[in-house]
């Protein structure tokens, strides 16, 4: 990591503002970066990953963006469940943006397992995107 660029360092040095919200009985993490009341960019992680993933990139966009990347439950800070689908998981992403002030204007970014779940919400949810 010593080779890592100026940038690398100057993000990761960029503390992100910690923030819950329950679902389902179940208390689930999330960052925040920048403005409140900028527009919405949300970051969701890939299985068995969580929201600090972003730690690197998501301050770059923290000038122009209210930038939010949630700990889906059973992964990173968030509490774990009995059980989990794909309905839940669209669920707390939901919960997750309403908690934060984001809007339906939020543009979301999703690695992975939580680009399908992303999917999940926006075809669950078709009310809150303009997609």
């Amino acid at each position: 990591m010593a080779d890592a660029p100026a940038w690398f360092w100057d993000a990761i040095d960029q503390a992100p503002e910690d923030g819950y919200v329950s679902v389902n009985e179940v208390e689930l993490h999330y960052l925040q970066w920048g403005q409140a009341d900028a527009p919405g960019l949300m970051l969701v992680h890939g299985h068995n990953a969580h929201a600090h993933w972003w730690d690197f990139i998501a301050p770059s966009f923290s000038s122009n963006y209210h930038v939010v990347a949630p700990d889906l439950s059973g992964m990173g800070d968030s509490d774990h469940r009995d059980e989990y689908s794909a309905d839940l998981y669209a669920e707390e992403l939901c919960q997750v943006a309403d908690a934060a002030g984001l809007s339906a204007n939020t543009v979301v970014v999703a690695h992975s397992f939580g680009g399908l779940m992303a999917i999940r919400a926006l075809a669950r949810f078709k009310d809150r995107s303009k997609a």
